[in-house]
């Protein structure tokens, strides 16, 4: 069983970060579910994480890495300060006790923009403001320093390329530039150079691939702070564009580093309640000695088969 906590600030009333970042919102949730439950599924800000994971830490849940979440954030990775992630919503130090939660977690973030091209789409934004019609000073000159561009700056400028692309086409097959469906047809099932400095490819229906990130709790290089949430892999449509789904692809020499032996299971092997896995036992007096062996290894647990059915009687 997965349980999707979306927009939890909407549907369990709460007004204010304060409120969200409280770790008590998940109490009720987190106590009514888990027995039933073994991976969690938050899509919402970075900041709503941090209850659910303190909560299930206190809770022991997270120990034997049988527990785990899966962030969809919503908000723009930075990739430049990872280790905030693992930082109270006012607290501007780590916390020891999410940096351990934080290892049953791994996150899936929009890309981060890939520098230095960025820097260079940056840089000619800053530039361009400064010129007629705009005229915007920029008060950061004197240190040396640009205005920040947001990246919903870089979605826009994407979108008028794909336009202005798909009308120049139109244009030079004499095509109608005016009919909507003609400069559609020009955008789908095309490749271009985002500003964000990534490839971006159009579907058959029109729609721009995501460019999606999976973060995971990692030690961070020359960093005080040690760990935080950095980037193990990219999700990629397959080359021949065969399929609509992507793939998740790790980076170079990365891994996920999982509690335990591997990726937590979706459902126990017995199932939640144990419902798979039966004893049978007929009550009588066990006469010769392997069936006080037999009992003895149903007691502890060691037989681990689905469904056990064992007769312990004297012939």
């Amino acid at each position: 069983m997965q349980v999707e906590l979306q927009s939890l600030h909407r549907r369990l009333g709460a007004t204010s970060t304060i409120m969200v970042s409280s770790k008590t919102l998940f109490i009720k949730l987190v106590d009514e579910t888990y027995i039933d439950t073994r991976i969690y599924i938050v899509v919402g800000e970075t900041y709503e994480y941090t209850g659910l994971m303190e909560y299930l830490y206190d809770k022991g849940l997270l120990a034997a890495g049988q527990y785990f979440v899966v962030g969809v954030i919503l908000d723009q990775y930075d990739s430049q300060l990872p280790e905030t992630y693992l930082k109270g919503v006012f607290d501007n130090n780590s916390i020891p006790k999410l940096q351990e939660a934080f290892k049953s977690y791994v996150g899936v973030v929009i890309a981060p923009p890939a520098y230095p091209q960025y820097n260079n789409f940056t840089a000619k934004v800053n530039k361009y403001l400064t010129l007629p019609p705009f005229n915007i000073r920029n008060s950061l000159d004197s240190i040396g320093k640009m205005k920040t561009i947001r990246a919903e700056a870089a979605y826009l400028y994407d979108a008028v390329y794909a336009y202005a692309k798909a009308l120049d086409e139109a244009l030079r097959l004499g095509e109608d530039p005016l009919s909507g469906s003609v400069i559609i047809n020009h955008i789908k099932q095309t490749t271009y150079t985002s500003a964000m400095g990534y490839m971006v490819h159009i579907d058959t229906n029109g729609d721009a691939e995501g460019n999606y990130t999976l973060i995971a709790h990692k030690r961070i290089e020359n960093n005080t702070d040690g760990y935080g949430l950095v980037p193990v892999g990219i999700f990629q449509l397959n080359e021949t564009l065969t399929s609509a789904l992507p793939s998740l692809k790790l980076l170079p020499n990365e891994s996920i580093p999982w509690i335990g032996d591997g990726p937590p299971i979706a459902e126990p092997k017995c199932g939640f309640r144990g419902e798979n896995c039966i004893v049978i036992v007929e009550e009588c007096k066990p006469s010769i000695e392997i069936d006080a062996d037999l009992s003895l290894l149903l007691t502890k647990g060691r037989i681990t088969s689905p469904i056990i059915t064992a007769v312990l009687c004297s012939s």
